[in-house]
C-alpha cells in the first residue's frame, strides 16, 4: 500500500464518483418532494439508499491511504495544500463569478464572503470544509492509530459507532431532545470514517473474519432505508433527515459493506493482470476530484437551458462530459492545478 497504488482503490474512488453524480442527478424528489409519488421519486428513494456511500468512502480512503503516512508532514501539508486548498479557491472564484453575474442581487458583501469561504457558491464544495479539518488533524490522528493496539482501535470504532452514530439517529427519529454536539469529539462523524478506513486496510483480523456478516447487514440497511424513504418522505416535513445523515447507523454499514467488498475482490483476476485497462481505471481515478467540483457547472447550464438532465439516464451524460472536460483541463498548464 506504501510503494504502488492499489487497483481496488482506483476501482472505488472511480464508482464513488459515479455514485456521486447519481445522486446528484436524481435528489430532487427526495429533498425537493412535490407530493408526486412518480417513477423519478422511486428511482431518487432508491439511489439514495443502494448509493448513498460515496461521501463516507471517499474520507474512508483518505484514512486508509494518509493515515499510514511516514515522510515529512511538511511535504504532507504542501501536498495537500495543493491538491485540496488550490482547487477550493479556484472554484471558488470561478463560482463566485457565475453568481456575482446571474444573482447579483440575492448576495451582500457578508453573505458573498461567507458562502465563499464556507463552500456555498457551489452547493457541492461543502465537502472540502471537513476535509480541510481531516487533513489539518492527520499528523495527530496518525500518531494516535498507529499506536495503540489492534483491539483499542476497534473499542475506538465501538464507542464512536455509539455516541456518534446510533445515539443521535436514535433521538432525532424519536424527535427528542438530544445534546448539541458529540460526547465523543475524538470520533466525530469526519474522522470515524477515516479511521475505520485504516482499521479495514491495517487492522484487518475483525473484518476480515465478520465480512459475510457486513455484507448482509449493509444490504439491510439499504433495504430498511429505501422503506423509510418511501413512507417518511411524504409527510412532508423532512423527516427523512433524521436517519439520513452519513453517520448515521444505515449509511455507516452500508458504506462499510461497500469498502470491504471492493477491497477483497480479486479484481486483478477479474479485469486480468495490467494492460491498457489498468491505466484508464488510473487515469479515470485521478479524475474524480475534477468532476465532482466540475459537474455542478452542467447544473447550472442544464437550470438555465432547460436540457433535462438531472434524471437517472442523464447522470451518464453528466458523468461522460464531466470526465473528458476535467481530462483536458489536466492536460492544460496553470489550469490542471485545479483539477488536481
Amino acid at each position: 500500500m506504501k510503494n504502488s497504488r492499489n487497483l481496488w482503490m482506483d476501482l472505488l474512488n472511480v464508482f464513488a464518483c459515479l455514485g456521486v453524480v447519481l445522486l446528484h442527478c436524481t435528489n430532487r424528489q427526495i429533498h425537493s418532494f412535490d407530493c408526486n409519488q412518480d417513477y423519478s421519486f422511486y428511482v431518487g428513494a432508491f439511489t439514495h439508499s443502494f448509493f448513498y456511500w460515496p461521501v463516507p468512502i471517499f474520507l474512508m480512503l483518505s484514512g486508509a491511504n494518509l493515515l499510514g503516512y511516514e515522510k515529512s508532514w511538511k511535504t504532507f501539508y504542501k501536498r495537500r495544500f495543493l491538491r485540496t486548498v488550490v482547487p477550493f479557491l479556484g472554484w471558488s472564484v470561478f463560482y463566485g463569478l457565475v453568481m456575482v453575474l446571474f444573482k447579483w442581487d440575492e448576495y451582500t458583501v457578508k453573505t458573498f464572503v461567507e458562502d465563499f469561504f464556507n463552500g456555498k457558491l457551489n452547493g457541492h464544495m461543502w465537502f472540502f470544509i471537513p476535509l480541510f479539518s481531516l487533513y489539518l488533524s492527520m499528523p495527530f490522528l496518525s500518531s494516535f492509530i498507529r499506536t495503540i493496539s489492534v483491539r483499542l482501535s476497534y473499542w475506538f470504532l465501538a464507542i464512536a459507532f455509539v455516541f456518534v452514530s446510533v445515539i443521535p439517529c436514535v433521538f432525532n427519529f424519536l424527535d427528542l431532545s438530544i445534546w448539541k454536539g458529540t460526547l465523543f469529539p475524538m470520533g466525530t462523524r469526519y474522522f470515524i470514517f477515516a479511521i475505520l478506513g485504516y482499521c479495514i486496510c491495517h487492522k484487518t483480523d475483525w473484518f476480515d473474519t465478520n465480512r459475510k456478516m457486513i455484507y448482509c447487514l449493509g444490504l439491510l440497511s439499504a433495504i430498511i432505508q429505501f422503506v423509510l424513504l418511501i413512507m417518511i418522505v411524504p409527510i412532508g416535513e423532512l423527516r427523512y433527515r433524521d436517519f439520513l445523515g452519513y453517520e448515521y447507523p444505515f449509511s455507516f454499514m452500508i458504506a462499510l459493506s461497500v469498502f470491504l467488498l471492493f477491497k477483497n475482490i480479486k479484481w486483478h483476476k477479474l479485469l486480468g493482470e495490467g494492460g491498457r485497462g489498468y491505466r484508464i481505471i488510473r487515469e479515470m481515478s485521478s479524475c474524480s476530484l475534477g468532476i465532482y467540483l466540475f459537474h455542478a457547472a452542467l447544473f447550472m447550464i442544464n437550470g438555465y437551458f432547460e436540457l433535462n438532465i438531472r434524471t437517472f439516464y442523464g447522470f451518464f451524460v453528466v458523468y461522460i462530459i464531466s470526465l473528458i472536460v476535467v481530462w483536458i483541463m489536466k492536460k492544460i498548464p496553470i489550469i490542471k492545478y485545479i483539477v488536481p
